[in-house]
């Protein structure tokens, strides 16, 4: 999905060139516009695609940033998770329902993670492979877990 997309903005941004190449005079052309009142100053057409670009390719570099910060989060949960496994493994007693339970979120982590890893290349893959292995895991303490209630 990834390669559609770069290859798409590539042939776009191809022809938005060979266009702006062609059109070169029609870019130097001073262009005055007015939104709700405001006189902008008068610039360019040129500067003023290059502006809308700009101001179009931004909310794409938001929700990246956004997209990483959530994905961390999500790692910094299961973290969290085998932390409070351990905890409870250590501390002994009875352990089975709350075994489940964090067994049970600890699977609903890595489904998470595994979500949102397709389309990002060699990483993607590999974030998929390791959290394939950590469901694996999952599944074998949880059955493990059984035996124990």
């Amino acid at each position: 999905m990834l390669v559609v997309i770069l290859v798409l903005f590539v042939l776009v941004g191809g022809a938005l060139a060979v266009l702006a190449y062609e059109n070169f005079a029609a870019l130097t052309t001073e262009v005055h516009l007015t939104l709700f009142g405001w006189h902008a100053p008068a610039l360019p057409l040129g500067a003023w695609l290059l502006l809308a670009c700009l101001l179009g390719a931004l909310p794409l570099y938001i929700v990246t940033v956004l997209s990483a910060l959530r994905d961390r989060r999500q790692m910094a949960k299961l973290r969290r998770r085998v932390a409070e496994l351990e905890q409870l493994l250590n501390a002994g007693g009875e352990v089975g329902k709350k075994l489940d339970f964090l067994l049970q979120e600890m699977n609903r982590e890595t489904n998470t993670i595994l979500s949102k890893t397709g389309g990002l290349g060699d990483l993607g893959l590999t974030i998929t492979e390791l959290a394939l292995a950590a469901k694996a895991d999952v599944d074998k303490i949880r059955e493990q877990s059984l035996n124990l209630e």
